[in-house]
């Protein structure tokens, strides 16, 4: 299991930060809630303390990609037996009606002055991105202070062989003083290959379905041109069953942007902008990126927009050197 070291800089040199004693799983369950950044943006809580089969699950949300999403905290590492605990909590998700799902989660959002349609609405959802009858899309994200012996050959063997979207997030508290404490995050996705096959270009999430999607709804001419850019600069495109997500080319975990097709609004693509990621991966400030690609959220895109993403696109670039390692 790998140790974060934290050092504060002071005018004698470097002080080693010492771990902190803290009810980290009790205490993680509050902050995600209230700030379900920690562990992504645009991440969206929707239940806490969710009963289904086989027990408790911590917290349930919906994501940028119009994902359940299933997390469970350990107040330690994470070991391999939790990743069948999760995978059943994810399984009773997927396989609940409408009506039932929805129960589980009314007092929750009741109680914060919101329904499931206020949700749907909030994050652009359809009937087909969160209902049942589609097959809904549930990944799950770990949660724990670091990793147990044998979880990440677990974990690789899951998701590589069988696809199973697992996210381990690990977290640390030091303290600096009496006063200050330090809450360190580390994420570990578990990425898919996505290689155009002509056997993966028949299954459900392909490139070409995507667009064939596209093109029914009007919109093909839009999303193909995307792709080309994104692709001639380098972005790698991960389809899902309506939308593709661009991510950097060292890290297919991260979103750059995603865009979906949107079904019910002829002529126009809903789109995710994680400007905040730019930042992170190519040599620009978060401020910076904000003011090229706008701010961080949700917006609907005509044609006309997503041709001016593109020229912004290409002009990021153009201008840039190569991106951070």
């Amino acid at each position: 299991m790998s140790k974060i070291g934290l050092w504060k800089i002071t005018p004698s040199g470097p002080v080693k930060l010492i771990e902190g004693s803290i009810d980290l799983e009790k205490q993680l369950e509050e902050w995600i809630e209230r700030d379900p950044s920690l562990l992504q943006h645009g991440l969206r809580i929707v239940g806490r303390q969710v009963s289904v089969e086989g027990g408790r699950l911590d917290l349930l949300a919906i994501d940028p990609m119009r994902r359940w999403v299933v997390i469970e905290i350990k107040s330690g590492p994470i070991y391999s037996d939790v990743i069948g605990q999760v995978m059943s909590y994810a399984s009773s998700i997927a396989r609940m009606s409408d009506e039932e799902l929805e129960s589980k989660i009314s007092a929750y959002l009741k109680a914060k002055g919101l329904d499931f349609k206020t949700i749907m609405t909030e994050t652009k959802s359809d009937e087909k991105s969160l209902r049942s009858k589609e097959g809904r899309d549930v990944i799950m994200m770990l949660v724990g202070r670091g990793e147990g012996e044998g979880l990440k050959d677990t974990l690789s063997y899951f998701s590589g062989k069988y696809r199973i979207p697992i996210s381990l997030i690990s977290f640390d508290v030091f303290s600096a003083d009496k006063k200050v404490r330090i809450l360190t995050r580390e994420l570990t996705d578990r990425d898919f290959p996505n290689v155009e096959t002509e056997e993966k270009k028949t299954q459900k999430y392909s490139i070409e379905n995507v667009c064939t999607i596209a093109d029914r709804a009007g919109i093909g001419n839009a999303f193909r041109k995307l792709l080309e850019a994104a692709q001639k600069n380098e972005l790698y495109p991960r389809p899902y069953a309506r939308s593709i997500m661009y991510t950097p080319p060292q890290r297919h975990d991260r979103m750059l942007f995603t865009v979906w097709v949107n079904e019910k609004s002829k002529n126009k693509i809903d789109a995710y902008i994680g400007s905040d990621v730019f930042a992170e991966f190519y040599p620009i400030s978060e401020k910076e990126a904000k003011s090229i690609f706008g701010p961080i959220g949700s917006r609907e895109m005509t044609e006309r927009d997503v041709i001016e993403l593109i020229d912004r696109l290409n002009g990021f670039f153009d201008g840039i050197k190569e991106p951070k390692k």
